[in-house]
């Protein structure tokens, strides 16, 4: 069995300067998962033959400060079970089309 040592269960008694320690913790831990997803994203589309721009990935590491079992007053909501502790560790992908800029200029 695998003990969730969550934030809700490290607050009681910690002092503020531990808690933001945690919590500065679980940002890294997240930017970090993210950008790890970035790599493999580029590994995998240069071995497809597809060629990708790494500056044009935004990386957010939200920490938990979005966790997908919610938030109980300005907490994270505490995970009731593994899979739920497992769904706060995700990544989300969004693609945004932007128009391309013209090649030909044209005076306003």
């Amino acid at each position: 069995m695998i003990r969730l040592n969550t934030y809700a269960q490290r607050k009681k008694g910690e002092t503020g300067v531990v808690l933001n320690r945690i919590k500065q913790s679980n940002r890294n831990i997240s930017l970090s998962r993210a950008q790890s997803v970035k790599e493999s994203v580029l590994i995998f589309a240069t071995d497809q033959g597809v060629a990708l721009d790494s500056s044009q990935f935004a990386l957010v590491g939200h920490g938990f400060g979005n966790p997908k079992t919610g938030m109980c007053g300005g907490d994270p909501c505490a995970p009731a079970t593994e899979a739920e502790w497992r769904s706060n560790m995700r990544v989300v992908f969004r693609i945004i089309q932007l128009e391309a800029e013209s090649d030909v200029f044209q005076p306003l």
